[in-house]
């Protein structure tokens, strides 16, 4: 008898722990918006962690990189954090300076992040992990 509450509590924790994971901006995203061709090398690629630090990948495709002027591409590394109003903050740190980008999360789902800039914009991820 003293086995079913244990496999009780088993049961709730394991179902609270995938319920969890599924809402979560933490993990691995990319998004090819602007991307010419479906090349997995290309696009935006997002790290969150839970140590609430950050990376962002952007490799430019074929098409943007011999653009003059096109000056986007290569690793930024922060750190970010959750704000009220369903807003994350995202802090590019290069040496002393720090470049904080608030955006509003407009969709998050087991597979898709949307983020909505102030300016109007959406940058839609999807999950690599």
């Amino acid at each position: 008898m003293q086995k079913l509450p244990i496999l009780a509590l088993i049961f709730l924790v394991s179902l609270f722990a995938v319920a969890c994971k599924g809402k979560s901006i933490i993990g691995e995203w990319r998004s090819d918006q602007g991307v010419a061709n479906s090349d997995p090398k290309n696009g935006l690629f997002l790290t969150v962690r839970a140590d609430s630090t950050m990376t962002m990948d952007i490799q430019p495709n074929d098409s943007t990189s011999q653009i003059p002027g096109w000056h986007a591409g290569g690793k930024q590394n922060g750190t970010w954090k959750n704000l009220d109003d369903n807003k994350v903050e995202f802090d590019i740190v290069d040496g002393a300076n720090k470049y904080p980008m608030v955006y509003k999360v407009a969709k998050l789902t087991n597979d898709s992040l949307i983020l909505q800039s102030p300016l109007e914009f959406f940058l839609k991820f999807r999950r690599l992990n």
